[in-house]
């Protein structure tokens, strides 16, 4: 007898116990119930067997009996009915039935038994009512409806630089016994290792129908916003906050966060034109910095090349390129004897430094954690040369912006 059952089952348990026989009261032994073939997952059709043995010599009477999934080992009738068995009157004699089940779409994931429970209805006056639930229950998975997660990833990433621009992946993984449907991953960042919906949101990307169990890595393109504040925060992914998928079985499990910082990057930048020493060289200008860019706590260097060997130099340091001393800058040197010169920042401090015998000069200098991050300076070399009236040749500028550290 093949019937398709309605509710939820999951994969079977098996309990058989073995009874002498008795020749006077009637009684029903624990049924045996197991699933017999398919995948226990949603629309899923699985075969489940039952069946159930009266050892007793004494007829007994037709009755009805239960088939029950459980999300614990005792099986009762307070658990989820999904089928009932008619059995017609029998004698010492075992019955078995054999059913077609089709797995409902909404059932939750999880782990479940299933069994059974003789004349659950207590129809039959029988000698012993405590020996008529399946025995000894085995445990199976059960994956349920899509459920969407973002599984963990070392990520390539965990320093921003504010402005910077980046692609990050996240492997969005359906844990789920059945397909879901398109959806959206949002990359946002927080304050807390808890996203929520006022958190920005950095990049929104589609997720495509996921199979179940299938993870597909996603990318999304952020560009962190300049005026975002330094520090430490939680970079965030969110996959179908909107609940583009619907039917998910958890919603819970839908985010993953990492710790991250966001620093602002320093830079160098070198402008200007210099004027021709009596070599017919013009001197260059050439930063670095510890750590790659200028930052507080770090260290930078400025080296002039091309210069007259053994020279004295003078390093102009200044926080203004627009004005110095009431003039504007730039200003031509011409008229301080210097044509061609240009001197392109305010003479706030004057270092003085020496060629070597390559014509190279440098100066270093540390930048301590009281500098205001975002502060602008720039650096520009004076060196001795008689091929002018002023006996200097000057150099481009570099413009130098103190960054965070990482």
């Amino acid at each position: 007898m093949n019937r398709t059952l309605q509710t939820i089952a999951l994969p079977a348990i098996v309990g058989l116990a073995v009874l002498a026989p008795r020749a006077a009261a009637q009684d029903f032994d624990d049924p045996l119930v197991t699933i017999t073939a398919g995948t226990v997952a949603p629309r899923a059709k699985v075969t489940i067997r039952w069946s159930i043995t009266n050892w007793d010599n004494k007829t007994i009477a037709a009755c009805r009996h239960g088939i029950y999934i459980s999300t614990d080992r005792t099986i009762t009738t307070a658990d989820t009915l999904i089928q009932t068995v008619e059995t017609p009157q029998m004698g010492k004699m075992q019955i078995i039935r054999e059913f077609e089940w089709t797995v409902p779409e909404d059932v939750p994931r999880g782990t479940f038994y299933i069994g059974g429970i003789s004349d659950h209805l207590r129809q039959v006056n029988e000698s012993n009512e405590g020996n008529n639930v399946t025995t000894d229950p085995k445990s199976y998975p059960f994956y349920g409806a899509p459920d969407l997660t973002v599984a963990y990833r070392i990520p390539s990433e965990t320093r921003f630089a504010r402005g910077g621009t980046y692609t990050v992946t996240a492997p969005v993984q359906n844990l789920g016994g059945y397909p879901s449907t398109p959806t959206y991953l949002e990359v946002m960042v927080s304050l807390n290792n808890t996203l929520g919906a006022s958190d920005p949101v950095l990049a929104k990307v589609a997720v495509p129908a996921l199979l179940a169990r299938q993870t597909v890595n996603v990318q999304a393109r952020i560009t962190i916003p300049v005026d975002f504040p330094i520090g430490s925060y939680y970079l965030g992914y969110w996959v179908n906050r909107a609940q583009d998928a619907r039917g998910e079985s958890e919603l819970r499990n839908n985010t993953r966060v990492y710790g991250v910082r966001y620093y602002q990057e320093g830079s160098f930048w070198t402008f200007g034109g210099g004027c021709r020493g009596r070599s017919g060289l013009v001197p260059g200008i050439q930063p670095s910095s510890t750590g790659g860019d200028p930052h507080v706590g770090g260290s930078v260097a400025y080296v002039m090349s091309r210069g007259q060997r053994d020279v004295a130099v003078l390093v102009g340091l200044g926080l203004s390129r627009h004005t110095w001393n009431g003039l504007l800058l730039p200003r031509d040197m011409g008229a301080f004897g210097a044509p061609g010169c240009v001197l392109y920042t305010s003479l706030d401090l004057l270092v003085g430094v020496r060629t070597d015998s390559g014509g190279q000069a440098s100066l270093s200098l540390g930048l301590p954690s009281s500098v205001p991050v975002g502060t602008k300076y720039y650096t520009q070399f004076f060196s001795a040369d008689p091929v002018n009236s002023l006996g200097l040749v000057f150099s481009p500028v570099v413009e130098t912006t103190v960054g965070s550290t990482r």
